[in-house]
């Protein structure tokens, strides 16, 4: 009964230890490398997707208006909290 009890508990970690071998090559040699992408190549993408920087937002309230690029979006300053 003893013998029996170790060989199950031999053949578990070895089955452990072979699926994890198998799964880490498949992994590792299945899944494509990611491009090198650069900060140009990420932000029109980005803005492809509505990406909109700080920078190009304007602020306007009822006395004046302060705009770093005024054909982007316009927040109001009631807006703002």
């Amino acid at each position: 009964m003893k013998n029996n009890t170790n060989l199950l508990i031999r053949g578990i970690g070895i089955g452990v230890i072979a699926a994890s071998l198998l799964f880490y090559f498949i992994l590792t040699f299945s899944v494509p490398k990611a491009n090198d992408l650069t900060n140009e190549e990420i932000i029109s993408r980005a803005k492809q997707l509505g990406m909109v920087f700080v920078s190009d937002i304007t602020i306007s309230d009822k006395d004046n208006t302060t705009s770093v690029n005024p054909t982007e979006q316009t927040i109001e300053a009631t807006d703002i909290q």
